[in-house]
């Protein structure tokens, strides 16, 4: 990944989202990680979703997680 600076020199931190889809194409999970100055990966969250008979989107708490803050 490319070294990415802002005009005043701060470096802007990569962010990387990650979708995953059901057969039916309908949203599963999402996920959010961020890249430091150091190359590192961290993630900062994942939802999942779960779906009634109906098709209406739930947010699935036990499957849902964030990080700590540092």
């Amino acid at each position: 990944m490319a070294d990415l600076r802002l005009s005043a020199g701060g470096y802007v931190m990569p962010q990387i989202d990650d979708y995953q889809y059901d057969p039916l194409n309908r949203i599963q999970q999402v996920s959010e990680s961020q890249q430091s100055s150091a190359g590192q990966v961290s993630s900062l969250f994942t939802q999942k979703y779960a779906y009634d008979r109906w098709g209406n989107r739930t947010i699935d708490v036990p499957g849902t997680t964030r990080a700590s803050p540092a």
